[in-house]
């Protein structure tokens, strides 16, 4: 997309984060950080985005995005535009696109992949991993070639292994992953 741009994996993050933010830039080598959080708004909801210079730890950049919960498949172009906006990308340049990813024309895959990576965050706890896999493979069955449901899904099945060190859940992880990948080579330049 934009040649001196590059996004860090969330799954990366979440492996590798610093115990504090200020660290950030130089455990991952980057000079940028979006970060946010959703409240109930009106009838819906509002995901309010900072970004930070990670140098500096000073907010630079401020986006709103609202969305129903009727309409949260348009939810990861509406990011995506926020955080193009934030990065002052002209609005021809690829990159809006190259942010929002792969996306799926149903509504319910991806509710159910949100449902599922909001449940896969709390992987302390057993019967959450178990209802992020109910959510992810609901999100696999809508939709069996969006692949952030897929790698979802077997990154779900990692937390289980991670969690149990029972190497079953390593076998459901696999292929999940190997079809993430497969599917995903179709966005690829």
């Amino acid at each position: 997309a934009h040649a001196s741009m590059w996004v860090l994996p969330y799954a990366r993050v979440l492996e590798d984060r610093p115990a504090d933010l200020d660290r950030v830039a130089a455990t991952f080598g980057v000079n940028r950080v979006i970060t946010g959080d959703v409240q109930r708004y009106e009838a819906g909801y509002r995901l309010s985005m900072v970004m930070t210079d990670a140098d500096r730890m000073r907010p630079i950049a401020l986006q709103a995005v609202v969305f129903s919960p009727a309409g949260i498949d348009s939810l990861p172009r509406k990011v995506a535009a926020a955080v193009a906006t934030a990065l002052a990308l002209e609005p021809s340049e690829p990159t809006p696109a190259a942010i929002a990813g792969p996306h799926t024309a149903s509504t319910v895959a991806f509710q159910r992949l949100v449902e599922g990576m909001g449940e896969s965050q709390r992987y302390a706890s057993s019967s959450s991993l178990d209802s992020a896999a109910v959510s992810l493979a609901a999100a696999v069955r809508a939709d069996d070639g969006y692949a952030p449901a897929l790698a979802a899904l077997g990154y779900c099945f990692y937390l289980q292994f991670f969690k149990s060190r029972d190497t079953s859940w390593l076998a459901r992880a696999e292929p999940a992953l190997r079809r993430a990948i497969d599917v995903d080579a179709a966005y690829l330049p």
